[in-house]
């Protein structure tokens, strides 16, 4: 009954919303972003028809969940080589991280609104054989019209929140029919897997799988170390890196890396990433202003380097460099961006150091910074007495260090778990 009152005013809403759309797309940038595969009006679609490939639908709402989609569609690569994958995301930054980090032959689209007649046109475009919904987007018409359409369904790297779920036993009927269309559930913890049975789904199907998100084991580690070692000529070096800056952080982080430098007995290099290299102009005239002399990245090849201080200035290196930081800071986080993925450092059994700014990644912050494994600083200064501290107190530091490796281990293989739970859907 829930179900139906829903489609009758989605439906109504949509009804309204057509004649005004283009009054709207005209007033915002927001709204007019491919408004027209939110109303399911796809591009031809370059999508396999030849019955040799097997039309995966992966749902990943926004940048946290395309990071989940991106190791899980690697690891089912490496099994399948029959599959293609369709993935949709609800927000413009999603969608523009998928086309940039997932496979080059991936489909990567708008999520269509959840209207039953959107959704339905949808579902007869893409064709989907399996439809992989990641983390916890059920949206009700996407869910009902998928299983009706005799579409596959799993929902993996599941999570559910305590207030999510004390909001979702109000509605015990409406989510247990929304959750029946699953023939699968990868929930992350033990916690998440008890919340979904909670709701009625049946416990022997939920399996706790980890967080693919975070399943960033790098099988070649010494040799990444010797890389870097070499090439920024650390020889008796302490390095602290910033990784992923965004505008106004270098600025705090510069007077951070001076006071570190006042106590440290070795040579203190300083690595600055800055998240959008189009910044670098502006980055390099601040340091020259401010008399700080630096090496750029792309010249240690051919240069030795001479200062203590290099900035990034290339794509695709940073989540390696953590390997050789003594100290790992990740930006986007003393200023109101979101943060970035501190697992990148820590899966190098490194501490990592974050500001109060971390709502894009909330979640990693709860699994590191209660084990201590992630410290949550407040500004530069702040900053800057922590490390000096972990400096100063090498056993303190040492406790940190193995307790990011406990928290990192507890997700490998999350990947392949998952990917063997697609499979199983798409043989049975």
């Amino acid at each position: 009954m829930l179900y139906g009152i829903y489609r009758v005013l989605s439906t109504i809403f949509i009804i309204i919303l057509l004649p005004i759309l283009p009054l709207i797309c005209l007033k915002s940038r927001k709204y007019r972003y491919k408004i027209g595969q939110r109303l399911s009006r796809y591009p031809t679609l370059s999508i396999p028809r030849n019955g040799q490939k097997i039309t995966v639908w992966i749902h990943a709402a926004s940048v946290g969940e395309i990071q989940a989609a991106r190791v899980l569609i690697t690891t089912l690569m490496s099994v399948r080589s029959d599959l293609h994958f369709v993935v949709t995301t609800m927000t413009k930054q999603g969608h523009r991280v998928a086309i940039n980090q997932l496979p080059h032959d991936t489909t990567c689209l708008l999520a269509p609104l959840d209207v039953p007649v959107i959704v339905r046109n949808a579902l007869k475009k893409i064709r989907p054989e399996a439809y992989v919904c990641l983390e916890t987007e059920l949206w009700p018409a996407m869910l009902m019209e998928a299983r009706r359409t005799g579409v596959k369904m799993t929902l993996l790297n599941a999570r559910m929140s305590e207030k999510s779920y004390k909001n979702y036993c109000k509605l015990p009927g409406f989510i247990g029919d929304i959750l029946k269309g699953f023939s699968s559930i990868g929930a992350i913890s033990k916690k998440d897997a008890d919340r979904f049975t909670g709701l009625g789904f049946d416990h022997s199907l939920v399996s706790i799988t980890g967080n693919a998100k975070y399943d960033l084991v790098t099988s070649n580690r010494q040799s990444v170390i010797t890389k870097y070692t070499s090439l920024l000529n650390l020889d008796n070096t302490v390095v602290f890196i910033c990784g992923s800056t965004r505008e106004g952080e270098e600025e705090i982080l510069s007077r951070t890396y001076k006071k570190i430098q006042q106590h440290c007995k070795k040579e203190l290099l300083w690595i600055l990433a800055p998240r959008h290299l189009e910044r670098l102009p502006q980055i390099k005239a601040y340091l020259q202003t401010h008399k700080l002399t630096f090496d750029l990245y792309s010249e240690l090849k051919t240069n030795k380097r001479r200062h203590s201080i290099v900035i990034i200035d290339n794509m695709g290196e940073l989540a390696d460099l953590y390997a050789v930081g003594n100290f790992n800071f990740c930006g986007g986080s003393l200023v109101d961006k979101g943060g970035h993925n501190i697992m990148e450092a820590a899966k190098w059994d490194k501490p990592v150091y974050f500001g109060p700014s971390m709502k894009d990644f909330h979640d990693a912050v709860q699994l590191l910074e209660p084990a201590g494994a992630g410290f949550k600083i407040t500004d530069g200064d702040s900053l800057a007495e922590l490390i000096v501290s972990h400096m100063e107190n090498p056993a303190v530091y040492e406790k940190a260090c193995r307790a990011a490796a406990r928290i990192t281990a507890q997700h490998y293989g999350a990947a392949r778990r998952q990917s063997e739970m697609v499979i199983n859907l798409l043989d049975n």
